[in-house]
């Protein structure tokens, strides 16, 4: 398995719908349910990106982004926050690179927020 994307979301919906845009981008996925079982995975291989609900039971998605922020080994994985609670800036502030508004999973708006969290201005390929 070459890069890869980590979902991090509680919600099967949310998980497969994901799963499947990012397929279409070319990306191969991982799923996680929570934050332990995010940073588990992360301590195994890292991620490229990480897509993190914010609303997760156990360990939530500001919890999740603050562990990933204090470890020096993953501090600068761009993490995009998926929520439908809005706070853009406040999510900014706590070191996501982006947000995507919960239910806005169309693929033009998924791949611009990717592109945007990778730095690249064009379309994946890889």
């Amino acid at each position: 398995m070459d890069e890869y994307v980590l979902i991090v979301d509680d919600d099967p919906d949310t998980q497969k719908i994901l799963t499947k845009l990012l397929g279409f981008m070319k990306w191969q996925t991982q799923v996680a349910s929570g934050g332990q079982e995010a940073l588990a995975r992360i301590a195994q291989r890292p991620p490229v990106l990480i897509m993190l609900d914010i609303m997760m039971p156990g360990m939530n998605g500001v919890e999740t982004m603050s562990a990933l922020k204090r470890d020096p080994a993953t501090r600068d994985i761009p993490v995009v926050i998926i929520s439908a609670l809005g706070g853009d800036q406040r999510f900014k502030r706590l070191g996501a690179t982006d947000v995507l508004a919960k239910g806005n999973f169309s693929l033009p708006e998924l791949s611009r927020v990717v592109n945007h969290a990778l730095g690249k201005s064009a379309p994946s390929t890889h």
